[in-house]
């Protein structure tokens, strides 16, 4: 089993809490785009958030508690084409993933901040799972010998992801929590019995847009888009 990060990095999701303004010297893009842009196609997604903070001063940005990506109007997903992951989270981490064998849709990489316990970054692995109920499982492993396998949980509804990322203290009563400066994913375009797990809208005015929502845990909000050029 992986050692917790300075013996006390415990807790579903310690490491996830996107990033967000934090002050004037903050940046944070979120680059949503689809694998296949052409109208009415199977396509996978391409996912790219970061969060940049350059006041020295400031060790951490602030961070979320809520993502929702609104993919495109006319997206739609049918989790149902694909097999279908029904492990708990806690079955998925003892298992390093084993249970959802098979149900693998994507992976990429992610980084996470937690100054001042580590002034260096934590370089994590990301696999994504496609699970009942409308679910995307993301499944995050420390490459370094800190901290555990982490679960994060997406809700698909119509076009939109819904993704909660609680707020886990690292060490316990340290008030020091880890953010997410960098989630980067790829997942796959699958089309099984004549459906598609992702159809992209059925029309393109030339290009298409995605909007994510940010919610802070300080309750301040922020919303970035992504534009793509698509193809009829």
């Amino acid at each position: 089993m992986r050692k917790p990060l300075i013996g006390a990095l415990v807790g579903l999701s310690a490491f996830l809490a996107f990033a967000g303004a934090a002050s004037a010297d903050f940046t944070q893009t979120a680059d949503i785009t689809f694998t296949k842009p052409k109208a009415n196609s199977s396509s996978g997604i391409k996912t790219s958030i970061k969060a940049t903070e350059t006041d020295p001063t400031v060790l951490q940005p602030k961070a979320a508690s809520n993502v929702v990506v609104n993919f495109p109007k006319g997206t739609k997903f049918d989790s149902k084409v694909a097999k279908q992951c029904k492990a708990s989270a806690g079955l998925i981490q003892q298992t390093n993933g084993g249970a959802c064998r098979g149900t693998q849709i994507g992976s990429g990489l992610a980084m996470a901040n937690v100054k001042p316990l580590l002034n260096t970054d934590v370089g994590l692995t990301i696999n994504a799972y496609n699970a009942t109920n409308n679910h995307i499982i993301f499944y995050l492993v420390p490459q370094a010998a800190v901290g555990n396998p982490l679960v994060l949980t997406g809700t698909i509804k119509g076009n939109k992801l819904t993704t909660p990322v609680p707020r886990i203290e690292a060490v316990g009563g340290s008030g020091v929590f880890a953010v997410l400066t960098d989630f980067e994913l790829v997942t796959k375009a699958i089309r099984a019995g004549g459906s598609n797990f992702l159809t992209t809208p059925k029309t393109c005015p030339g290009k298409w847009t995605t909007t994510t929502n940010f919610t802070y845990t300080d309750g301040s909000t922020s919303t970035v888009t992504s534009d793509e050029p698509c193809k009829k």
